[in-house]
């Protein structure tokens, strides 16, 4: 009685010592070195079963393998074998319930079969045991559990009875570590949403979503997650996409001051995000690996103009969403996250969701605010193009369209605009500059691939289309135009002012009848739009040139014809062979009067027989004159 006495104290003192869950495994190692020392032999485990808490189907099981001296945790789905459903059932009916069941032949090898299925911990020496007996006492919303390789004597089960009693005392202290636990935890969690809530609804600009991101990430972690990559996604659905703000890919959770947009027809992860938000779904994980997880990186990188690779997270990510009413919050980690950190990611959703509001009013002004400034820009391009009074103005209204642009867009390398013909071999290029555009040059428009494509859909009628260049595709298409003198000259130019051309680059090409707008960007530019409706307007513009180059070529013959109806009046009203004198002179005025920069006009009369010619000439002083000239050999 001593004994027994002595060993239940030093379970009783290591109870009370607990300041942890997982402390309750070095409870279940003092019961069995204890249950060895009273006598009782062939252990195989002592094991608490903890049902409490957990509405899932499981319940959590902590064990101490003392033939192995393994402290070892399971989460264990009850339902998966009938007899851990018995002996769950057994310990809820009530706290003084017991259990006892032995696993021989046939049973005990689908007992064996059952724990390798279910992935439980190894034990190669229960493979080889002939049998196995389970004796289990409830302690309300669990048990207190003892597996040995022989049947205890009705002794030594009213001795295991007496460390049950003992072990209550550790089950309440658990509980009450476990319920400090959960207010921390929830104090934490509380504080993680309030920062997020606060800088949400701190937001003055949409893109500060980025910052968001960036705080999300250090929440998590700080909460003892693990994220690779925080990721916020707003769905456009009537656009067809899903934008998106995140940290950097590789987890060291840096903030990323840009977004991009993802098709949600891409089928590899994005269509599933989109399908689980349409059904209204709380969570959803996607689990990528080999070629899903190629083809997700191959478009994440063409669409983000980031390069990153499947061998960052060692062949596998995995993708965990939460949803809110616009979109989702997901975290990428290299393995599956248990549900409790579903759970909470959820309950960031949810906080995301209420404060998203305010990102959409901002949203909203902002673009009013982009609104009125394009069309303040836009105007300014009309104004230009109807005050032309020349056609050779168009270089002056393409400054004003190509300033507007810059201002607009971020990023913008160069821009310019194409005139095209069809059947021409050529197309007349005009490029912007630092502070005006490199006037006309040609450059063929079906030798290189880029070009000719670009051709080709404005020979098709398209409206906007684009060509993106890297790696080789990008120097062999320098290398053409290098080999170009008048382009050679201009890229020479630019080496020569300290600028280097791009490693990656994207032309833009908005169509309009007599051409296009090319806007060259050094990174994904989501402005098709705003690049269509300058398009539009630089249309007009061009027409508005012409119609201006026909004007000016109507009122150049009418300037011709009525110099030639002068010199013919003039002619027409001579009385005398002298007056041709004056005749002339009217000639020289008329080219002066048509801009035609010359020095002097004159007529020459030949008179073979008399061995000379006549000359009346005209000078810049208007003073005709007549010079006889005698012929003679040179």
């Amino acid at each position: 009685e001593l004994e027994i006495e002595s060993s239940l104290e030093k379970v009783r003192t290591v109870a009370m010592s607990m300041r942890k869950p997982d402390d309750m495994l070095e409870v279940c190692q003092m019961i069995s070195d204890q249950l060895k020392i009273l006598g009782i032999s062939e252990i195989r485990n002592v094991q608490t079963a903890i049902v409490e808490g957990r509405e899932d189907g499981h319940y959590m099981n902590y064990q101490y393998f003392q033939q192995y001296d393994k402290r070892i945790i399971e989460d264990v789905e009850i339902g998966k074998h009938p007899n851990v459903r018995a002996m769950i059932d057994r310990m809820q009916q009530s706290p003084d319930a017991f259990f006892s069941h032995s696993f021989t032949g046939s049973a005990l090898e689908e007992w064996k079969q059952y724990r390798k299925d279910d992935h439980q911990f190894l034990d190669p020496i229960l493979d080889s045991a002939s049998a196995v007996h389970f004796y289990f006492y409830s302690i309300g919303q669990g048990g207190l559990g003892l597996s040995v390789y022989f049947p205890l004597s009705d002794e030594n089960i009213i001795v295991f009875h007496r460390f049950r009693n003992v072990f209550s005392l550790a089950y309440q202290r658990f509980r009450d570590i476990e319920q400090a636990e959960a207010q921390a935890k929830e104090a934490q969690i509380e504080l993680a949403l309030e920062r997020v809530r606060a800088r949400t609804m701190a937001m003055q600009r949409s893109e500060e979503l980025s910052e968001t991101a960036h705080l999300l990430f250090q929440q998590f972690t700080e909460l003892g997650e693990s994220p690779l990559q925080i990721t916020i996604g707003i769905v456009h659905e009537e656009e067809g996409f899903i934008e998106f703000r995140v940290t950097d890919w590789a987890g060291g959770g840096l903030q990323v001051n840009r977004g991009f947009n993802a098709s949600i027809a891409e089928p590899t992860l994005i269509h599933k995000v989109f399908t689980a938000w349409k059904e209204q779904q709380k969570s959803l994980v996607v689990d990528l690996s080999g070629k899903e997880l190629e083809a997700w990186i191959h478009y994440r990188n063409a669409i983000s103009g980031v390069q990153v690779s499947s061998t960052d997270t060692k062949g596998r990510r995995v993708i965990t969403c939460a949803f809110y009413s616009k979109g989702h919050i997901s975290f990428s980690s290299p393995e599956p996250r248990p549900k409790e950190s579903i759970q909470l990611l959820e309950r960031f959703a949810g906080v995301f969701d209420q404060t998203y509001t305010r990102f959409l009013d901002l949203q909203k002004a902002e673009a009013q605010a982009r609104e009125a400034k394009i069309e303040a820009s836009l105007e300014r391009v009309r104004s230009r193009t109807m005050g032309m009074q020349q056609s050779h103005e168009l270089g002056d209204v393409a400054i004003v369209l190509f300033k507007e642009l810059n201002q607009l867009v971020e990023n913008l390398w160069t821009c310019g605009f194409v005139l095209c013909e069809k059947d021409r071999g050529e197309d007349e290029w005009w490029l912007s500059t630092g502070d005006g555009f490199i006037p006309a040059f040609y450059l063929p428009n079906t030798v290189d691939p880029t070009h000719a494509n670009i051709y080709a859909a404005w020979k098709k009628g398209e409206t906007y289309h684009t060509e993106q260049l890297e790696g080789e595709a990008l120097q062999e298409h320098y290398d053409w135009l290098m080999n170009i003198p008048v382009s050679k000259n201009i890229f020479d130019e630019m080496k020569a002012a300290g600028h280097s051309l791009p490693a990656w680059q994207k032309l833009h090409c908005a169509y309009f009848s007599y051409g296009y707008l090319v806007m060259i960007t050094q990174v994904p530019c989501p402005e098709e739009q705003l690049f269509k409706r300058f398009a539009l307007v630089f249309d007009q513009t061009y027409t508005r040139f012409l119609d201006l180059q026909k004007a000016e070529a109507q009122a150049r013959e009418a300037q011709i014809e009525a110099s030639l109806e002068r010199v013919r009046t003039r002619s027409m009203g001579m009385q005398k062979s002298k007056e041709l004198k004056e005749v002339i002179q009217v000639v020289f005025e008329q080219f002066i009067h048509l801009k035609i920069n010359i020095e002097h006009t004159g007529f020459v009369m030949d008179y073979k027989e008399r061995d000379d010619y006549d000359i009346w000439v005209a000078d810049p002083l208007g003073v005709p004159s007549q010079v006889t000239i005698p012929y003679f050999d040179c």
